[in-house]
């Protein structure tokens, strides 16, 4: 139709007047108001026809997504665990506890997310300690809430078919049985415009006109292609799986799983902590609960079981000084972690607080270089060794700028860490890794960490002779090695060796050593485990203990790197 439309308003602009009676002869007209000039601006829409209302509607029958939605259930919650965890659960586990399987608050947290996400079913993690403990009843609760899927449908109920002249109808079989494949298709399509085209002039000309016979197109042969045949693919077995040692390890099938009860003595040793601690830190438990619903600190509820809930609540402490630590109760407790790494010369030592008073009465300008920027930097290139020197408000900051510096100097994205290590609390380091098939893939270890923020890092064993094998077969594709010369997690490991092979690799490879010492730096020698081991990174980061407690981050590495 659009075409004899097209075709009569080139006969009209050439000066030959249609027939438009013949022309709209049975079909319904409307007249519209159009505008007497280019510039009247006033607008006039036409209603396009609604091209769905010649198809059929087709009734879809819609049938359980299972006989057993339970067991369905079942499968896809199987599934999920297993990418979280890296690692499938046994048979024998649905019935069993997640805190019996070893799963803790991060793990269930996530699980509750990805139910919520990918299913649309929420979970609470209350829930999945309670009554939703086990994977028979998560399945249980998940199966009447998971979307239903139609069933497939045998037929589709043929199209309304469009109007076309009887010569282009007789045209196209024969064109198609003429050919095959693409050659076919196109000489019955070409056939068809034929006859279309020929009926369109035959009403132009009006009523009583003699039609013209439609050309016919001589047959072309096309060769038919052999019968390819297909060559069944074996299907594909399972994928071994294992996970590598973490200071984020999830679930562990063949782990000691952890009893779900407690026993008689058990029970009477919770219940006398329970007391002393009611009687002894009633502030702390005081402080915890009043500020609970608005204070988001994840140490409220870190270890949380029922059995021993009253116990779980930080200790909210009044000051330090030294070796020592005192809560709001007067409890005095002594610091065997340091502050996590900080106090190496002990808590509020009488000089660095003196150094912060000073300051603090001088001012401290905010934006403008400080005066101390540059000694402080020559100190430290002083004591470490390297060359140039930044600063950076956090051990994880200072990590995060070694990993852009690294891929800005080599233009490659990949970088290498290893199995235990810590390094900051940003998303790119916050894997797991894992094994699949014998090649390593990293994975996000705690829920709202994408798959895409770790997909350019690889974990490998620390201190493995194989990790060393695969970084020198990837050399040339990674843009920087992260490292812990010791481990904070690992204090006893300390892999000389190791460390020296992974310099002679980089340096060979025009890849950055990151030599991460947030935790080792300035405590074992004054330039650190490098110094120690006779080992230099490219770049090395430091923190924690330079600020004796208040933020900093140290950058520091060669010229070329910065």
């Amino acid at each position: 139709l659009a075409t004899i439309h097209a075709a009569a308003a080139r006969l009209w602009t050439n000066g030959i007047v249609p027939d438009w009676a013949a022309m709209r002869q049975g079909a319904a007209r409307r007249r519209v108001s159009l505008p007497g000039y280019a510039f009247e601006r006033t607008r006039h829409w036409i209603d396009a026809p609604n091209a769905a209302a010649t198809v059929e509607a087709v009734p879809t029958e819609v049938q359980p997504m299972s006989q057993d939605r339970a067991a369905q259930a079942q499968h896809l919650i199987r599934e999920v665990i297993a990418e979280l965890a890296g690692e499938a659960l046994p048979d024998t586990a649905a019935g069993v506890s997640f805190l019996e399987l070893g799963f803790d608050s991060l793990f269930l947290s996530q699980l509750s997310q990805v139910l919520l996400s990918r299913f649309g079913v929420r979970t609470s993690f209350r829930q999945l300690l309670r009554e939703l403990g086990t994977l028979e009843a998560l399945a249980a609760h998940v199966a009447p809430q998971l979307p239903e899927v139609p069933a497939p449908v045998a037929a589709v109920a043929p199209l309304a078919p469009a109007i076309m002249p009887a010569a282009a109808l007789a045209a196209a079989p024969a064109a198609l049985v003429a050919g095959a494949g693409l050659e076919g298709l196109l000489r019955a399509q070409v056939e068809a415009m034929s006859g279309l085209m020929l009926a369109q002039l035959d009403a132009l000309k009006g009523p009583g006109a003699a039609a013209l016979p439609a050309p016919v197109l001589a047959p072309v042969p096309v060769p038919v292609p052999a019968a390819i045949v297909p060559v069944p693919t074996p299907a594909p077995g399972p994928v071994p799986e294992t996970e590598m040692d973490s200071r984020f390890r999830r679930f562990t099938a063949g782990g000691k799983p952890v009893s779900a009860t407690l026993t008689a003595a058990q029970e009477g040793l919770v219940a006398e902590l329970i007391g002393r601690n009611r009687t002894r830190m009633a502030g702390s438990r005081a402080l915890t609960q009043r500020y609970r619903n608005v204070l988001a600190d994840p140490r409220a509820a870190a270890g949380f079981r029922r059995e021993w809930k009253d116990l779980v609540h930080p200790v909210v402490c009044a000051r330090a000084e030294g070796a020592y630590i005192w809560d709001v109760d007067d409890n005095a407790y002594v610091d065997l972690v340091n502050g996590y790494g900080v106090t190496a010369l002990g808590h509020s030592p009488d000089f660095v607080t003196d150094a912060v008073a000073a300051q603090l009465r001088r001012g401290f300008p905010i934006g403008p270089m400080a005066d101390l920027a540059g000694p402080v930097a020559d100190a430290i290139a002083e004591l470490t060794g390297h060359e140039r020197v930044s600063f950076t408000c956090t051990g994880s900051e200072a990590v995060m700028a070694a990993l852009r510096v690294a891929r800005a100097v080599t233009g490659r994205k990949r970088v290498v860490a290893f199995a235990g290590a810590y390094h900051g609390g940003f998303d790119e380091v916050l894997l797991r890794g894992v094994r699949r098939g014998g090649e390593p893939r990293s994975m996000p270890a705690a829920a709202g960490i994408t798959e895409e923020a770790v997909a350019n890092m690889t974990i490998l064993e620390f201190a493995d002779p194989a990790s060393l094998e695969w970084i020198k077969a990837h050399a040339g594709d990674l843009a920087a090695v992260l490292v812990e010369p010791v481990q904070s997690r690992h204090p006893g490991l300390q892999p000389r060796d190791f460390i020296r092979a992974l310099r002679e690799v980089t340096a060979a490879h025009g890849c950055a050593l990151i030599m991460d010492e947030v935790v080792t730096g300035f405590r074992v020698h004054p330039g650190g485990a490098q110094a120690l081991f006779g080992v230099r990174g490219d770049l090395a980061t430091y923190g924690k203990v330079i600020g004796g407690g208040l933020p900093i981050g140290v950058l520091a590495g060669s010229a070329r790197f910065m």
